[in-house]
């Protein structure tokens, strides 16, 4: 999703898509070493994005409890398998 060709809000989102860019050529662990300012410009339109559809800036609170070991590694195996493909870092883990 290269900025060439798109409308006049490319120079807006170039971070944006950079980061995006730089995701589907490289992956996560090129990403994860991006320097924080070009992560921030890129989440700022995004949140924008999201503020002008009327959609909340954060996420839900998510629900927090504590389980045994037990329970913890029951819940994890129930979630292998649920990244889809290519969202693997390379090192065995998933992003979700």
């Amino acid at each position: 999703m290269q900025a060439q060709g798109l409308a006049p809000q490319a120079p807006l989102i170039r971070h944006l898509l950079f980061v995006h860019d730089t995701l589907q050529a490289s992956g996560w662990r090129r990403v994860e070493v991006l320097p924080s300012r070009v992560l921030a410009k890129a989440v700022a339109p995004a949140r924008e994005a999201r503020a002008a559809q009327g959609q909340p800036l954060a996420p839900a609170p998510i629900e927090v409890s504590e389980v045994s070991a037990e329970e913890f590694a029951a819940l994890e195996r129930s979630w292998q398998g649920v990244a889809p493909p290519g969202l693997g870092r390379g090192d065995g883990g998933s992003r979700p």
